[in-house]
């Protein structure tokens, strides 16, 4: 955790917390912004036909689009 108390940038949670009944996680993709507080998002995946259950590679995509939005300096929450 950072000074604020918040997990860093790309802190992911799949273990624990998930929904063992769907393929879930959060991904913490951007850090705290103008009032000190960040918020993870929550994933769920509908269909896998590429990565097969691999969440690794699914998770570091996800996080990997929080940096691909042109008009933003920093990542995004949702990509």
């Amino acid at each position: 955790a950072d000074r604020s108390g918040n997990c860093p940038a790309g802190f992911i949670a799949d273990q624990g917390l998930d929904n063992p009944a769907v393929h879930d996680f959060y991904l913490q993709s951007c850090c705290p912004g103008l009032f000190e507080t960040s918020w993870p998002s929550h994933y769920i995946t509908l269909r896998d036909d590429i990565y097969k259950h691999n969440t690794d590679n699914l998770q570091e995509l996800a996080f990997t689009l929080c940096h691909a939005y042109a008009r933003a300096t920093r990542s995004i929450l949702i990509p």
